[in-house]
C-alpha cells in the first residue's frame, strides 16, 4: 500500500482570525462548537481542535491545558 504524501497548507487570514475571535470569546470548545466553527472556517474538526489545543498549550502552559481538555471531556 502507497502512502500519500500530503504538504502542509497554512491558514489563511481569515480563517485565523475567525479562529482567534471564537478563542478569545471562549477557550472551551463543545463538541457542537467545534462542529460549527469547522463549518465556517471550512477546516476539518480535528485540525481546528489541535489549532486550540495549541493555542491553550501556548497560553496556559501543558498542565493547564490538560486539565482543561479534561473539563472539556466532561461537557460532551
Amino acid at each position: 500500500m502507497e502512502r500519500i504524501i500530503r504538504k502542509r497548507r497554512r491558514k489563511t487570514t481569515d480563517q485565523l482570525s475567525m479562529l482567534m475571535a471564537e478563542f478569545d470569546a471562549q477557550p472551551h470548545w463543545s463538541k457542537e462548537k467545534l462542529a460549527e466553527i469547522s463549518l465556517y472556517t471550512k477546516l476539518t474538526e480535528g485540525q481546528v481542535y489541535k489549532w486550540g489545543w495549541d493555542q491553550k498549550r501556548k497560553q496556559y502552559g501543558v498542565v493547564e491545558a490538560e486539565r482543561m481538555r479534561q473539563i472539556e471531556h466532561q461537557m460532551d
